[in-house]
């Protein structure tokens, strides 16, 4: 069984993947101790599971109107509470 270091592996990854993948077993090496054997993978291995990559979705935020539909105010009365609310955080 041949050997390679991490550095080289890292270097050439798809290259050794598909030399494991032909047949070509690895031992992988970490300043010339063995660490780890690569290996082809049997078809449907048992116990082996196999999974997707879990993709994050955005939150959809629901947005509360600052007033009720029916108010009749300016931009200027908004603010203006506002303001208030906040006074004593200034």
């Amino acid at each position: 069984m041949r050997t390679i270091s991490i550095a080289e592996l890292k270097a050439h990854l798809s290259a050794e993947l598909k030399k494991v993948q032909a047949g070509d077993p690895v031992t992988v090496l970490d300043h010339k101790r063995p660490v780890a054997v690569l290996g082809p993978v049997e078809p449907e291995a048992p116990g082996l599971t196999y999974v997707r990559r879990a993709v994050r979705r955005p939150e959809v935020h629901r947005w509360a109107p600052l007033t009720d539909p029916g108010y009749k105010g300016t931009w200027e009365d908004v603010e203006k509470s506002l303001n208030e609310q906040r006074a004593d955080r200034f």
